[in-house]
């Protein structure tokens, strides 16, 4: 249990000191799945904000962008969606035509030679550009995450079509 708690401390500490070599300015979260930890819980997430580590339920704030080059894990990622966040709701149209403009590619990374399937953010921007995130070096991210919604109403608009080629089709019988 004590080499348990010391590793703890030492990966909080970690945590701390990359927050401030990253020099935010901002909050960051941080999560914390392995067990020991100080207190004696599990799944614990803390905010780096205003140069100290607070345990989640203490405080709610924004926090800042996290940037990672290589895979992060997780059990789930949660999206913030609460409808009292949100003005000008209308439901996506041409979705279906939209993801039929939309092009799946396979491809390999140039720094590391990994081969990938995904999208071009160039092309995604051209038919979506709500998907499409351009950071200050000009490179251009895709939030994959928000692609459902689009999906879930190209299904629908293909659903229209396929009862009404279904009616079509009986009334033919």
């Amino acid at each position: 249990m004590k080499k348990r708690i010391i590793i703890s401390l030492f990966l909080l500490l970690g945590l701390a000191s990359l927050a401030i070599f990253m020099n935010f300015d901002k909050s960051v979260e941080a999560a914390y799945l392995g067990a020991g930890m100080p207190d004696g819980t599990n799944y614990q997430t803390l905010r780096y904000m205003d140069g100290q580590w607070f345990p989640s339920s203490a405080l709610t704030n924004n926090g800042a962008d996290i940037v990672a080059s290589g895979s992060i894990t997780a059990d789930s990622f949660i999206y913030l969606s609460d409808r009292t966040l949100k003005d000008n709701i209308k439901v996506l149209d041409n979705s279906l035509e939209k993801i039929k403009n939309l092009e799946g590619v396979s491809f390999t990374w140039k720094d590391n030679g990994k081969e990938e399937i995904g999208l071009i953010a160039q092309d995604v921007e051209v038919v979506v550009p709500e998907l499409v995130v351009t950071n200050e070096d000009g490179l251009k991210a895709v939030k994959y995450g928000n692609i459902v919604a689009l999906l879930i109403e190209a299904v629908k608009d293909q659903q229209v079509e396929i009862d009404e080629l279904r009616q079509e089709l009986n009334s033919l019988k």
